[in-house]
């Protein structure tokens, strides 16, 4: 997972600015690469969803990794 600086620093509110939206779905989609080749899983296909923050990012996943 992403770690744009070090973890004790992470709610500074200089650096708050670079937790991004990208950088969740980046993160997402580093786990999902992870399980899929751990479980030879290359072609199953994954559904997000979720309620509130978890349901917007799933539609955002859906949108920039159709």
């Amino acid at each position: 997972m992403s770690h744009p600086f070090d973890k004790d620093d992470a709610y500074n509110a200089t650096k708050i600015k670079y937790l991004t939206i990208e950088n969740v779905l980046g993160d997402y989609i580093d786990l999902i690469n992870f399980i899929k080749t751990k479980y030879n899983a290359h072609e199953t296909p994954v559904i997000a969803f979720g309620g509130g923050y978890g349901g917007n990012l799933a539609a955002w996943m859906r949108m920039k990794y159709p």
